[in-house]
């Protein structure tokens, strides 16, 4: 089970990943609540939280919404890993799917 803070996240990781169930938590300061609501319903679950990665945002509220949620809920984390010549721009997996299919940063 994926949990995206994002709703474009979140379709873009059904999209590549068709047998999870992708949760949307729709921003990050929903996150823990969520996470925590799908441990309650699915205990035996393993959960990934698939965090944005403000890395141009002082604190990157992004990654640290994740890290805390994904610790509140025993879950994993992912973040996005850039490749060489990312733009800086980018913060989310939709981000990078679209950069990497030739889309705009």
């Amino acid at each position: 089970m994926v949990i995206s803070e994002g709703w474009a996240t979140g379709a873009t990781l059904a999209e590549d990943e068709p047998g999870a169930l992708v949760l949307a938590a729709i921003d990050a300061g929903n996150l823990e609540p969520v996470a925590l609501a799908a441990r309650n319903r699915w205990p035996a679950a393993v959960l990934v939280i698939a965090g944005d990665d403000d890395r141009q945002t002082a604190g990157n509220p992004g990654a640290t919404k994740a890290r805390a949620a994904a610790i509140a809920a025993g879950a994993l984390l992912a973040l996005p890993q850039w490749p060489e010549g990312a733009p800086a721009s980018l913060s989310d997996f939709n981000d990078l799917a679209a950069w990497l299919a030739g889309g705009a940063a």
